[in-house]
């Protein structure tokens, strides 16, 4: 066990990095994107979610063709509540070993804070699930879809 030890921390050293700080004040805008499965067109539906800390826009597409988007305003609560959980979900860029897939769907995650950008992705594959960040990144996409309360209808 003393030889594990110190051969574990190395590798969370190398794999891990410590978890990213978002300040409301100087985030300029988080990125969401959902990009579908490869499936016939009257069913696909993928959509980009942009919040600024006052705007709210979305996206919604069948492959590049617009089907439907929406502007809503951002009150300052509501974007200090998603940076408060970007937060605590203590989001860092971490190792992965991603394998190569076909027809899958992904989600993707951007915070931009000046010369800070945190990006992350999410990819479900033959039921399994690959991502490129530690934390909780599913709660800060709960917290983002959260802010679109028609989205569902959106994408029908």
């Amino acid at each position: 066990m003393k030889i594990a030890l110190p051969f574990l921390i190395i590798i969370c050293l190398i794999s891990c990095e410590e978890p990213m700080t978002f300040d409301k004040d100087k985030v300029e805008k988080i990125v969401y994107r959902f990009q579908d499965s490869s499936v016939p067109p009257q069913y696909h539906r993928s959509y980009e979610i942009t919040i600024s800390p006052t705007k709210i826009n979305t996206v919604v597409d069948s492959y590049g063709d617009v089907l439907a988007q929406e502007e809503l305003e951002c009150s300052a609560e509501s974007f200090a509540a998603l940076i408060e959980t970007c937060n605590n979900s203590k989001l860092a860029i971490c190792e992965n070993d991603d394998p190569p897939c076909t027809g899958q769907t992904s989600e993707t995650l951007d915070i931009y804070q000046g010369e800070l950008h945190y990006e992350s992705y999410l990819n479900q594959c033959q039921g399994n699930d690959y991502k490129s960040s530690c934390g909780d990144v599913k709660s800060v996409i709960k917290k983002i879809k959260g802010m679109v309360p028609n989205l569902s209808s959106l994408c029908d």
